[in-house]
């Protein structure tokens, strides 16, 4: 049995503490105002004003010509949504997003433009009323085909099995699997999933559905990837893949939501000169992104974080589209200013010991050092304070996953901005 876990290869956490450590001296002595992606980047931003008319600017950049279908899911749930974008670019047709009981103006419009033959609807009467589909009806030229299930792990089942019927479907392909109870490593598994032509599925964090488990038998995949930690996704519900498809099965994770997008992109390309980036607090821009089978990865909506502008310099990456408006990535975030480092993690007492003499050596070149550049991206944004989430105290996430509270919200007994790496106000994710 082999199982490969991709961004493992080297101890990522130690090589953090030490990075944020040194970072921090020279940040404190004013020899560096922040790290930045190596090459210039060239950006632009597809966006309306609202997740509705973002969703409908996406498919107007993406499909300018027209299309012969859509797929259209609520943008206002995640939960039956996810495994749409795969759908949607095995169909080779943009993804629209809808309220629940009335389609939007730019929706609608785009759909006239659109033209299409055929519109696929996700989620049941609860995620997409009655009445939306009979506004869809009148809009396509054909029909409008709902796929639904009982829950939304069913949901993805049904549309794996509508994926399979499709011209770039079928059995013996890989297949993704990702929790359904968060979106944010669905997202990155989404997107890595259209790019492939092959289905994501769902599953809770300790135990497989049976939904899923059936729509996996059928497919027969040739290989299994689990994208995110094992506190998302646990190592019982690897196993239970690893019982059934015995050395198809691997993982994908990074340290949080962020490095996990760099990893899955890393994993499917060794080079990216155009990528997409969206928030990853929330879902719908990314989720329109996901289903063009581009290149995607995740930033904070203030500024971005370290990990994604590895990943630009990593990739070749000189080319970035921005999706939604400045409300939710920032210009900022967009022109590649990198966070600024938060507290690092308590040290080992080797880690303590590099660290403090790297630190004094870059303190003793101080004096030669020239000021850095003001004219590349720089940080302007704090990171966030430490907040004290009651008396509790824990040293590390190890600590945290032990005592079984990961993960933590921010206002939450022992929560803090040190335990809070891409400070979303939820620590310990991985």
């Amino acid at each position: 049995m082999s199982t490969t876990t991709a961004g493992a290869r080297t101890p990522r956490r130690v090589r953090a503490a030490l990075t944020a450590t040194v970072t921090a001296a020279l940040v404190a002595g004013g020899l560096l105002a922040a790290a930045a992606p190596a090459q210039a980047l060239s950006t632009d931003r597809w966006w309306g004003a609202d997740r509705h008319a973002t969703a409908a600017s996406v498919s107007g950049a993406a499909f300018s010509g027209g299309a012969k279908g859509a797929v259209v899911v609520n943008g206002g749930s995640f939960a039956d949504a996810l495994a749409a974008a795969p759908l949607a670019a095995s169909l080779r047709v943009p993804l629209l997003t809808t309220g629940q009981g009335q389609l939007p103006d730019s929706v609608r419009a785009e759909l006239r433009r659109l033209a299409p033959e055929t519109v696929w609807v996700v989620g049941g009467a609860a995620a997409v009323s009655d009445g939306v589909v009979t506004d869809l009806r009148g809009l396509t030229s054909g029909d409008v085909t709902r796929v639904q299930g009982t829950s939304r792990y069913d949901t993805a089942a049904q549309v794996a099995r509508t994926f399979a019927g499709s011209a770039t479907g079928g059995t013996g392909r890989e297949v993704y699997v990702a929790s359904g109870e968060g979106f944010a490593d669905a997202l990155s598994a989404g997107a890595a999933s259209a790019s492939r032509g092959v289905p994501l599925l769902l599953t809770t964090r300790d135990s497989l559905p049976e939904e899923t488990a059936a729509a996996l038998r059928a497919l027969a995949p040739s290989r299994v990837t689990v994208v995110g930690g094992t506190s998302v996704v646990s190592a019982g519900v690897q196993g239970q893949l690893e019982a059934a498809w015995p050395g198809k099965v691997r993982r994908i994770a990074g340290d949080d939501r962020y490095d996990t997008a760099a990893e899955v992109v890393r994993d499917l390309t060794g080079s990216a000169p155009r990528v997409l980036l969206a928030s990853g607090a929330n879902f719908p821009d990314a989720l329109a992104g996901a289903a063009l089978g581009q290149p995607l990865l995740l930033s904070r909506p203030d500024c971005l974080p370290q990990v994604t502008a590895d990943a630009y310099t990593a990739l070749g990456t000189g080319s970035v589209t921005g999706l939604g408006g400045p409300g939710v990535l920032s210009d900022t975030a967009l022109a590649g200013t990198v966070c600024a480092p938060g507290p690092a993690p308590a040290p080992s007492s080797t880690a303590s010991s590099t660290a403090s003499s790297t630190a004094s050596a870059g303190a003793s070149a101080s004096a030669t050092a020239k000021p850095a550049s003001t004219s590349g991206p720089s940080t302007s944004t704090a990171a966030p304070k430490a907040t004290s989430g009651g008396s509790a105290y824990y040293a590390n996430c190890d600590a945290v996953r032990a005592a079984g509270k990961a993960p933590l919200h921010r206002g939450q007994p022992g929560y803090s901005s040190k335990l809070d790496r891409d400070g979303d106000g939820v620590a310990c994710e991985r």
